[in-house]
C-alpha cells in the first residue's frame, strides 16, 4: 500500500533540534553574519531527506517493513499554529501495520495499550485553546482510524508510527542524533555578499 503522510517523529525546523545553528562555522575570521549569503533551502532540503532516511532504517529495524521517499517539505507562512513538515510516501504492507497494532489494541492486555491511551489523550484531547477532531479513544484508533478505507488514515498513521518509534525510544533527539542527519546539519552552504 502506498501513501503519502508527514514524517513521523520530525517536529519542525522552527525552534527545534532542526533549526540551523550552524552559521558561525562558515564564517572566517574578520568576516561577519551580515557578510555572507546562506543557503538555508539547501540545507533544510538535505536534512529532511536525511531524517526520512533515518526513519525509513528505524522503521525495517523494529520490523515494520516498508519504504519511504521524500516529496517535499512544507513550511507555513507563519508559524503561530504549527511547525515545517516533510512529506513523504510510505509504501509498507498492511498486514505489517496490523501486527503493530495488535501490541496496542486490547486493555489490560496488549502491552502497549495504556502508553497509546496516554499518548492520544495527550495529542488529541480537546482543551483550552484547542479542539481536536479524532477521538482519543484507543478503540476508536485501532478500528476505525487506522483501517485502509479510513479517509485520513495518512495523518492517523504518521500519529500512530510518531507513538511506536517513540515507544522504542526513538524521538527527534535520537532522530537528530543519527549519524547521516547530524552530518547534514553540520554545515550549511554560503557564499560572501560581494560589496
Amino acid at each position: 500500500m502506498k501513501l503519502a503522510i508527514e514524517l513521523p517523529v520530525f517536529n519542525g525546523f522552527y525552534g527545534t533540534f532542526f533549526e540551523c545553528d550552524c552559521e558561525e562555522n562558515e564564517i572566517e575570521e574578520g568576516q561577519k553574519y551580515e557578510d555572507y549569503n546562506f543557503d538555508y533551502a539547501d540545507y533544510h532540503e538535505r536534512v529532511s531527506k536525511a531524517c526520512v532516511s533515518a526513519v525509513e532504517t528505524k522503521l525495517n529495524e523494529i520490523n515494520f517493513k516498508c519504504t519511504l521517499t521524500f516529496i517535499e517539505l512544507i513550511s507555513p507562512k507563519f508559524y503561530n499554529y504549527t511547525n515545517d513538515c516533510i512529506k513523504c510516501e510510505i509504501d509498507f504492507k498492511f498486514s505489517d501495520l496490523q501486527t503493530l497494532i495488535k501490541e496496542c489494541d486490547r486493555e489490560g492486555q496488549s502491552p502497549l495499550y495504556y502508553e497509546f491511551e496516554a499518548f492520544l489523550e495527550e495529542n488529541f484531547k480537546s482543551r483550552s485553546g484547542f479542539t481536536s477532531f479524532y477521538e482519543y479513544d484507543v478503540n476508536t484508533w485501532v478500528n476505525e482510524y487506522l483501517r485502509k478505507k479510513y479517509k485520513n488514515l495518512d495523518l492517523c498513521l504518521s500519529n500512530f508510527l510518531t507513538f511506536y518509534l517513540s515507544m522504542e525510544e526513538f524521538t527527534d533527539v535520537e532522530l537528530s542524533n543519527t549519524d547521516d542527519v547530524s552530518q547534514e546539519m553540520a554545515y550549511v552552504s554560503s557564499s560572501l555578499i560581494e560589496c
